[in-house]
């Protein structure tokens, strides 16, 4: 029997900073990072291209010594939709609720209250990134970490060439 070499793989299209010809819709990402500008470039270079991260709100921890802004604002210039909240960005009507519960600082306890505190800033920021994304009819969203990435697969069963058959459909945005 004669050998029929399968046909050429077909190309995805390449990605571009404008999101006409992304080849799956662009993802969102709610960040809440405290002293992180050593690894941020990284971490926002991986995901503007691996995702495609277009939509961020990031969240500033109030103790950070570091801004982030300048990191940020390079994002920006390329077409990244940025946001950097304070707290009173995402405390409803300026409560900390944290600040007003019934804690005993002690030296044993003042780790603790460091990750009760931590814990329920981040519970509070996220809900408020979420409710705003979702305002913006953003669908894809990642609650993340600057220290954590996405490893995206981009293999499917209906190709068995390793290419997925989603690449080639275009999406309207």
């Amino acid at each position: 029997p004669a050998v029929v070499a399968p046909p050429p793989p077909q190309q995805p299209l390449e990605s571009s900073h404008d999101n006409q010809q992304l080849q799956f819709p662009p993802w969102s990402a709610c960040l809440l990072i405290k002293d992180n500008n050593i690894i941020l470039p990284e971490w926002l270079a991986y995901h503007y291209t691996v995702l495609p991260l277009r939509r961020l709100i990031v969240a500033v921890d109030p103790t950070s010594k570091t801004d982030p802004r300048h990191i940020l604002d390079q994002y920006k210039s390329i077409g990244m939709n940025v946001t950097v909240w304070t707290d009173d960005d995402y405390w409803a009507d300026g409560a900390k609720d944290h600040e007003q519960r019934n804690f005993r600082i002690t030296n044993e306890t003042l780790p603790a209250y460091a990750q009760d505190r931590l814990v329920y800033r981040q519970k509070i920021f996220y809900h408020g990134c979420l409710k705003q994304l979702k305002t913006e009819n953003r669908t894809w969203t990642a609650v993340i970490d600057a220290d954590e990435y996405i490893a995206f697969n981009y293999l499917d069963e209906s190709s068995s060439e390793g290419v997925p058959s989603w690449c080639y459909t275009k999406h309207i945005f």
